[in-house]
């Protein structure tokens, strides 16, 4: 996936899960909004507004990518992200 790929995959994300949020109907926005706080967090990693937080929780994931072993060692959640 291309930077700008991952960028469009953000944005559709952020808007489908604000949208559930929005909807006074939905029982289970919780939910919703967990996703939607890493989805952010990593559109500011990639604008380059991310704050210290955005960066833990980036480490934090790719710790557990390398431990369940869906990332090799010497790969990373961003080097998986070209151009």
């Amino acid at each position: 996936m291309t930077k700008s790929e991952l960028k469009k995959f953000l944005q559709i994300k952020i808007d489908q899960k604000a949208n559930i949020i929005l909807n006074e109907r939905v029982r289970y926005d919780d939910a919703a909004f967990g996703e939607l706080k890493i989805y952010a967090c990593l559109r500011r990693i990639l604008n380059k507004t991310a704050t210290l937080e955005d960066l833990g929780v980036l480490h934090a994931v790719n710790n557990l990518l390398h431990a369940t072993g869906v990332l090799a060692p010497n790969e990373t959640l961003g080097s998986k992200v070209t151009k």
